[in-house]
């Protein structure tokens, strides 16, 4: 959680790096205001409930929090805080850490996030981490030597890619996989929003160059303000392989949402 003074926000930022202007979690900011505004010189108070991966951040009201963050990525970990700017001076005075197993607020997730992941692709392949490219993993995955292996999308239909390249290390790049079925040939329009630049490979050929947005949002083939970018495909009778090549190391937001519809 990033809890910002200029400007006044919480903002999720489950990222490996400290740019939270590049995000999975664009819908996860909420504006602090009245006594839960942030100013300089002044004490503020805040908590953080934690019950398997769903969290609560609570800012100044104890009652109600600010914000439920439902999608954090690991089973277990250290809690720590830290300044996002190196050297910059925060104060903080009387933690305290307890043991809980149930949420003090029972009331509906804030902010109200309604996914539907139903028309998005979300059943993937991986190929890497691997510590340079190897195009021919684009043309055919199965075919490269390297493992390839299952992976999941999260509950909105997020392919998280920060979870496999590195940031900082040397292992930067990956191969995602997924297939689409089609009942005959025909053109189609790949539909994207991502926060990593991208490589496209459709049925063994390179296709297309797709840049990082500043974010990528779950709700971007229903809500304008959140539009993507339209690929335009050519698609076969029966199963179509798509692959997308991510090169970590840049921005460590890591991340995207697709789908194919006709065209």
């Amino acid at each position: 959680m990033y809890i910002k003074g200029n400007g006044s926000y919480l903002q999720a930022n489950p990222h490996r790096d400290f740019n939270v202007g590049r995000t999975l979690y664009g819908e996860y900011r909420v504006p602090l205001t009245g006594d839960a505004a942030i100013k300089t010189g002044v004490w503020q108070r805040f908590a953080i409930e934690v019950v398997g991966r769903v969290s609560h951040f609570y800012v100044a009201d104890m009652e109600v929090p600010r914000m439920t963050f439902p999608d954090f990525e690991l089973d277990s970990g250290a809690l720590g805080l830290q300044p996002r700017s190196v050297g910059g001076e925060v104060w903080v005075d009387t933690l305290r850490d307890t043991a809980i197993d149930r949420f003090s607020y029972q009331g509906p997730p804030r902010p109200p996030v309604e996914v539907d992941p139903g028309a998005l692709l979300t059943r993937w392949e991986v190929l890497g981490p691997l510590t340079r490219t190897d195009d021919g993993a684009g043309r055919s995955p199965a075919a490269s030597g390297h493992p390839v292996r299952a992976f999941g999308t999260d509950a909105r239909g997020a392919v998280i890619t920060a979870s496999v390249v590195d940031f900082h290390g040397p292992k930067t790049v990956a191969y995602f996989r997924t297939r689409v079925a089609r009942a005959e040939d025909g053109p189609a329009m790949l539909q994207i929003s991502t926060a990593d630049d991208l490589a496209l490979w459709v049925n063994g050929r390179f296709h297309w160059f797709i840049p990082r947005g500043d974010a990528a949002w779950f709700d971007f083939a229903r809500n304008t303000g959140h539009a993507g970018q339209t690929i335009p495909l050519d698609l076969v009778h029966g199963d179509n392989d798509l692959v997308l090549r991510v090169r970590g190391g840049v921005y460590a937001s890591g991340g995207f949402f697709a789908r194919v519809v006709d065209r």
